[in-house]
């Protein structure tokens, strides 16, 4: 049913754990897993007096990077195919939610997987969700996978 099935990954636990049931799921349906990561910098990364924002820029590259690396490790171990993307949010307005969307629309995404943290009340409100953000604005199937799921 699956053959593209894309990943959104930043490094957090709730993705670790979906990142295993995609996994699987690729495995089961003999997929092509693609294992995505958007980096944002922050607000002050461009007008930044005290640090250089090309040495901020690479260390963020590198640690994002290291994520996908070590998803594709993991994935290929399972002989499940990976492609790894970094993505960079710089085109001004959209969001990591957005930018999520627009890659599984280029890759033709048959199900998207992401971690969630299961947030509740003030604390989801104040903190938002990029998954919850996500799931408004997709036309693709998605799967929220909590941290704390069962493995």
């Amino acid at each position: 049913m699956y053959r593209n099935i894309m990943i959104a990954l930043d490094g957090s636990k709730a993705a670790r754990a979906a990142l295993d049931k995609a996994v699987q799921l690729a495995a089961q349906e003999r997929a092509t897993l693609y294992a995505v990561s958007v980096v944002e910098y922050p607000s002050d990364y461009y007008t930044s007096l005290v640090y250089d924002p090309a040495e901020m820029r690479k260390s963020i590259d590198v640690q994002t990077g290291d994520i996908l690396k070590e998803a594709a490790k993991t994935v290929s171990s399972k002989g499940v195919p990976v492609q790894t993307r970094l993505v960079h949010n710089t085109s001004g307005g959209n969001t990591v939610a957005e930018q999520l969307d627009r890659v599984a629309r280029e890759l033709d995404a048959d199900l998207v997987v992401m971690g969630t943290h299961g947030r509740k009340g003030v604390q989801r409100l104040l903190l938002g969700s990029v998954a919850e953000a996500f799931i408004r604005l997709t036309d693709r199937p998605v799967l929220l996978y909590p941290d704390r799921a069962p493995a």
